[in-house]
């Protein structure tokens, strides 16, 4: 069984305990935006869908942890992974060229 070394935690455990940083990392910059600027420089119409789908990929996602073997997650987040590093290498050249 491989860890993740910077939590010594399985990585279906790992991907919870991301998750839950990631929450915290989200409610601590909506409040310092709305506390700062303010969210009217925003344009928040797709905001209720973006929160729907969040938590229904919550629970797909919570629920596909559990019913999954330890080597499909792994697989699935290296998947993940290189499909973001991909979205990023592609942004990058798009603003730069």
């Amino acid at each position: 069984m491989q860890y993740i070394i910077y939590l010594l935690l399985a990585l279906s455990a790992t991907t919870v305990g991301s998750l839950i940083i990631i929450l915290f990392a989200q409610i601590s910059k909506l409040t310092t935006v709305a506390i700062t600027t303010g969210f009217g420089g925003f344009d928040l119409s797709i905001a209720p869908i973006m929160i729907v789908g969040a938590i229904l990929g919550g629970f797909i996602g919570a629920h596909l942890n559990k019913k999954c073997k330890e080597e499909t997650v792994e697989k699935a987040f290296n998947g993940v992974q290189l499909l973001v590093l991909g979205i990023t290498i592609f942004n990058i050249i798009k603003n730069i060229i």
